[in-house]
C-alpha cells in the first residue's frame, strides 16, 4: 500500500475526529445562544404592561422564568442574567401600576395602550438588556467590563430610589437583590432580640469567638 494514502488517510482522520466534535460546540453554541436572544426579546416585549389583568402577570413571569433558565443553561453569567431580570420586573410593575393613570391621545388606532415609565428608569432596564445582548454575542469581551457595567447599574438605581417617584415600583428589584443569608441573619438577630422561638432561647452560634466565650463562661452575642 501507498505509504502517502496510508499517511493522508491516518492525518484526515485525526483532522475530522477532532474538527467534528468542534463544529458540534460550535453549532450548539450558536443554538444555545439564539434561544436566549429570543427569551430576551419576548421579556422586552412583556415589559411593558398593556392591562391590569393578573394573566398577563403570569405570562410576564413565565417569560422572565424561561429566560432566566435558557440564558443560565447557556452558560450566561448569573450576575448579568439575575440584574437585567430585575430591572425587567421594574418596568413590568411600574407600567402596570400606572396602566391608565395618564391619557396617551397620539396613540394610532389598533395600537395597544400602555403603562407609564419614567425614560430614567427604561435607560437602566435598556442598559441591562445590552450587557445580556453582549454577554450572548461577545463573551469575552463583555466579560473584560462586566462588573463596572453592573456596578454603574445598581449605583444609578439606588440614585433613582432617593428620588421616591411615585410612579415607580422598585419592590422587585429589592427582592431581587436581597441575599438569603442577609435575610436568614435578620432572622437570627431577631428571634434572639425576643428571646427565641416560642419563647425559649436559641442557642448562641456556632462560631470559634463564641465556643471561645462559652468556655470561659462569659455571656454570647448574636452574629
Amino acid at each position: 500500500m501507498d505509504v502517502a494514502a496510508i499517511a493522508q488517510a491516518l492525518f484526515g482522520g485525526l483532522v475530522g475526529g477532532a474538527l467534528v466534535p468542534y463544529l458540534t460546540h460550535a453549532r450548539e453554541k450558536r443554538a444555545a445562544r439564539s434561544a436566549v436572544r429570543q427569551r430576551l426579546a419576548e421579556v422586552e416585549r412583556r415589559r411593558w404592561a398593556k392591562s391590569k389583568d393578573y394573566a398577563e402577570e403570569v405570562e410576564f413571569e413565565a417569560a422572565v422564568a424561561a429566560f432566566e433558565a435558557e440564558a443560565v443553561s447557556a452558560g450566561l453569567p448569573r450576575s448579568v442574567v439575575g440584574v437585567y431580570a430585575a430591572a425587567a420586573y421594574v418596568s413590568f410593575d411600574s407600567t402596570r401600576r400606572t396602566y391608565g393613570k395618564y391619557s396617551e391621545p397620539d396613540i394610532p388606532p389598533g395600537l395597544p395602550d400602555m403603562g407609564w415609565l419614567s425614560g430614567d428608569v427604561d435607560a437602566v432596564v435598556v442598559a441591562a438588556r445590552d450587557l445580556v445582548a453582549d454577554a450572548i454575542w461577545r463573551p469575552v469581551l463583555s466579560a473584560a467590563t462586566r462588573d463596572w457595567r453592573i456596578r454603574g447599574i445598581r449605583q444609578t438605581v439606588e440614585l433613582l430610589r432617593d428620588t421616591e417617584d411615585p410612579d415607580t415600583d422598585w419592590q422587585a428589584w429589592a427582592e431581587r437583590n436581597f441575599r438569603m443569608t442577609d435575610g436568614l441573619r435578620n432572622v437570627r438577630k431577631r428571634l434572639r432580640a425576643k428571646g427565641g422561638a416560642g419563647g425559649k432561647p436559641l442557642p448562641p452560634p456556632d462560631t470559634p469567638k463564641a465556643r471561645r466565650a462559652t468556655l470561659a463562661g462569659e455571656p454570647t452575642g448574636s452574629d
